[in-house]
């Protein structure tokens, strides 16, 4: 009797190609946006030529290839950075998910939804604030023999803080959407993302180079994450609280306040860029930590105020 719930060889086929193809053609699709960056920066800067000062001893022909050898090499490196190690929250969420939908626990499923997503962005919100106001003196460090290349990728990383963000909480949501049966919604919004990301790079790089390569591709994962939470609260049938989404921003834009005082005074003292930098980042951390800590406790007493009321 039990043999009747083997799954036959055409059923197994079925559910792998339904579950890992979209999944393989996903992390294809993720490529593509770096491949529609070599095309449309290089053709467009080729075609429009560009604004933007380079070093001595660069051609005129050579000059599309150094404006996207140095985005893609120094400003899409350090973007990619806090994104790979937030992708590992999506993979260990996915079982925890996937036993809540199985059981109907819409309890479970929406803590455990919050819990990854607030993670994403606790991570990710002060990286992306840390990097934004610190590029010059990160790019400098990093690629202190590349200067001329760190330069022209100041205002691109700054650009990319957005999209890096979004990226970071995009992970997890698409590891969810798998477990919840909608494994093939993340190939389909990626795909959305990478045809905004191609009107967005043909429209901005004509008239603002590498920058505008980089506010496309912020674009692109604010569209991404937008459509991967409405597919999946939608799917779910689940309401999430953005109110803890607010205290992350908010300690965030503290975090950077911090950091900016920290550099600032470093470099009114012309303290070396390495300590400039871990100053600033020692000093932004502490008031990100405490500022998190401070709006929990508020949090923790209104809501005994109101358990008190009742």
């Amino acid at each position: 009797g039990g043999e009747s719930t083997v799954m036959s060889h055409r059923e197994i086929s079925g559910e792998l190609i339904t579950t890992a193809l979209p999944t393989g053609i996903s992390a294809v699709v993720t490529n593509l946006t770096a491949i529609i960056d070599m095309w449309t920066i290089i053709g467009c800067i080729s075609y429009f030529g560009c604004s933007v000062k380079t070093p001595i001893g660069i051609t005129d022909d050579e000059v599309p290839n150094f404006i996207y050898g140095s985005f893609a090499g120094i400003a899409l490196t350090v973007f990619n950075l806090v994104p790979s190690v937030t992708n590992m929250l999506g993979k260990g969420i996915l079982p925890c998910i996937t036993e809540a939908w199985a059981a109907n626990d819409k309890e479970s499923l929406k803590n455990q939804t919050l819990q990854a997503l607030l993670t994403a962005a606790i991570i990710s919100v002060p990286a992306a604030f840390g990097l934004g106001i610190l590029s010059p003196e990160i790019l400098h460090f990093l690629f202190s023999k590349q200067s001329e290349e760190a330069d022209l990728c100041i205002n691109s990383l700054r650009y990319l803080m957005p999209g890096m963000v979004c990226l970071c909480v995009s992970f997890p949501l698409f590891s969810m959407l798998q477990a919840i049966g909608k494994a093939s919604a993340p190939l389909k919004i990626m795909l959305l993302g990478t045809i905004v990301k191609l009107i967005g790079n043909l429209l901005l790089i004509p008239s603002m180079c590498a920058d505008g390569a980089a506010i496309s591709t912020s674009v692109c994962y604010i569209v991404i994450l937008a459509v991967s939470l409405a597919v999946y609260i939608k799917s779910a049938g689940i309401c999430l609280n953005i109110a803890p989404f607010i205290s992350v921003l908010y300690a965030g834009i503290l975090c950077g306040a911090g950091a900016y005082l920290a550099s600032d005074i470093c470099g009114r003292y012309r303290i070396n860029n390495f300590f400039a930098i871990v100053s600033a980042v020692i000093s932004g951390g502490i008031i990100y930590l405490l500022s998190l800590y401070l709006l929990s406790v508020q949090k923790h007493r209104q809501k005994m105020k109101k358990q008190a009321a009742i």
